[in-house]
């Protein structure tokens, strides 16, 4: 008797693709067009995400530890090919060589089996001089046990002033660059060689001169701070010496609880400002210093504090001062994404895909997944929603009324003489995951429009994709049955660059249900959410839902 399905508008097996060394399709092939896909899209869209579950005979126990799979579709005068190479990262490498896990990931433990991590750690303490070395290899960023996995994402770092290198990213800080033209791994930058981080955000934000700004997690002896460091566009030296080596600190600020760092996985950057949200879900340095020693996973050392508001902090970016008029607090909330963030007139807006509580996380295990269609409660755990934040800065303390913007009903309200409580304004009622704006038109500036992915298991359109408007509060979207489709990039036409914010093209990839050897290119009209025209391959092995995208046009490659 075949079992009950509770979602069956969605089909979770997508997630479990998994490519392999023999069936990867490593040489650009072509595929079939219809439609049409306008000419002056000339480019590259790279894609990074799980691509490799089981590499040791065992498989990884979370979405997040499956080994990076790079994908890449080229454009050219309306024609489109694809490829894809699994990242070589030392994570791949040794536990294809060893056929074990020699590095502990986000959720899956170096020692799978929990008495051979129960060993290890009775073996470890029982030395009290290796205790202490594991100690000081964690604050002196020794600690080989973080996995070296760069699935997240991709970014174009500076390497030379004429020239851009891609590096595939994750929360360790250790990146690898990959071959704009063919994808092979190049070579290996770990930052944490030239800053004192132990971490940093898998999401960066790149400027318009090329500048690259993130966040990290470093120690001292009055416990962890996050430290904001920036990689340069430019060089004025003559000096041929990689770019990316000349990162540094600007700032180090220090987290409100000494020992228990939030968890960030991004942040966000206006004008004359820049915004970290202190979220709920925090790092236990107890926990953390006792993965030195057992090698368990990361999620282990991650703690969710319920009853704890979540706290904006904003570091002035001329002075790399932080603002400390008011403490912004919130109710608290988990997130991964923000949508965006900007300024106007003396309030800082930030909108942020919010989830009530982080087990969302624990949603993308592998054995959740399985049992997703079985569990009545999955899509609660998955539901989340767009919400706006407006932050009142440099206001007269005798104004009643914090919120001066009429466009929001987001609510601000004094709780002692230098505190405010904001409860945030609801976007729209939908689930809405991995949102993409106009990227270097309205980064950090007021803007209209955000696309995102459809994130409610429930929903009869489980793989649409969504345009929401946030001033009208309306959402339009563009699905078609057994597809799921990867985060949208919008493209603007070079010839009209003045005109309106949804004037242009959605691109991304393609997944099908039953069509594992299959993926597709697809172009949307972003103002009318219909298809202009797509491209389909059939691949020598099973294609992977990525996780997310970076479009070079072909005058930056």
């Amino acid at each position: 008797m075949e079992k009950s399905i509770i979602y069956p508008n969605c089909d979770f097996t997508i997630w479990f693709r998994s490519v392999n060394e023999n069936n990867i399709t490593e040489t650009p092939i072509e595929g079939k067009t219809t439609g049409i896909i306008p000419n002056w899209i000339n480019g590259c869209l790279y894609q990074n995400g799980p691509g490799l579950l089981d590499v040791t005979g065992k498989r990884v126990q979370h979405l997040f530890d499956a080994f990076s799979l790079i994908q890449k579709f080229t454009i050219k005068n309306g024609h489109v090919t694809y490829q894809n190479r699994i990242l070589q990262s030392d994570a791949y490498k040794q536990a294809y060589k060893t056929g074990r896990s020699c590095y502990s990931e986000y959720g899956t433990s170096k020692y799978q089996d929990k008495s051979d991590s129960y060993n290890n750690k009775h073996e470890s303490v029982s030395s009290l001089s290796w205790f202490l070395t594991r100690i000081q290899q964690l604050f002196h960023f020794k600690n080989d046990f973080r996995t070296d996995n760069a699935l997240i994402s991709i970014y174009p770092y500076k390497i030379k002033n004429d020239k851009i290198g891609l590096f595939a990213m994750t929360e360790t800080p250790i990146m690898h660059e990959i071959d704009s033209k063919t994808i092979e791994t190049c070579s290996k930058f770990n930052v944490s060689e030239h800053l004192p981080i132990v971490s940093h955000c898998a999401h960066a934000v790149i400027l318009n001169d090329g500048t690259i700004l993130n966040v990290g997690l470093a120690s001292s002896l009055t416990g962890m701070n996050y430290v904001l460091f920036e990689f340069p566009g430019f060089s004025n030296s003559n000096n041929e010496d990689n770019l990316m080596n000349q990162c540094k600190t600007l700032t180090k600020i220090p987290s409100r609880w000494p020992f228990n760092p939030s968890y960030m996985h991004t942040f966000a950057v206006t004008d004359n400002y820049i915004i970290l949200v202190e979220q709920s879900l925090c790092i236990s340095l107890a926990q953390l210093i006792q993965l030195t020693i057992t090698h368990g996973p990361m999620t282990d050392a991650l703690v969710w504090h319920e009853n704890e508001p979540v706290r904006f902090r904003l570091i002035n970016r001329h002075t790399m001062i932080e603002y400390n008029d008011y403490t912004y607090l919130s109710s608290a909330f988990f997130f991964l994404h923000i949508i965006n963030a900007y300024e106007d007139n003396n309030h800082l807006v930030i909108d942020i895909c919010c989830y009530d509580n982080a087990d969302m996380l624990e949603c993308m295990t592998i054995e959740a997944l399985e049992n997703a269609q079985e569990n009545p409660d999955y899509y609660k755990q998955f539901r989340g929603r767009p919400k706006r934040f407006v932050l009142p800065v440099g206001m007269n303390e005798d104004d009643e009324n914090f919120n001066g913007l009429d466009y929001t009903t987001c609510e601000i309200k004094l709780i002692d003489r230098k505190k405010l409580w904001i409860e945030p304004e609801i976007i729209v009622d939908l689930g809405c995951e991995l949102p993409q704006i106009e990227y270097f038109r309205f980064y950090g500036k007021f803007y209209r429009f955000f696309y995102a992915i459809n994130s409610e298991v429930d929903y009869k359109y489980c793989g649409a994709l969504r345009k929401i408007d946030i001033l009208s509060k309306t959402c339009q979207i563009w699905h078609e049955t057994g597809c799921y489709t990867s985060e949208p990039i919008f493209l603007r036409n070079p010839s009209d660059e003045t005109g309106e914010e949804d004037e242009g093209v959605l691109i991304m990839s393609l997944l099908r249900s039953n069509h594992e050897n299959e993926v597709s290119l697809l172009i949307l009209n972003a103002q009318t959410m219909t298809e202009m025209g797509r491209v389909e391959f059939n691949t020598n092995g099973p294609v992977p839902k990525c996780l997310h995208c970076l479009w070079i046009d072909s005058i930056n490659e």
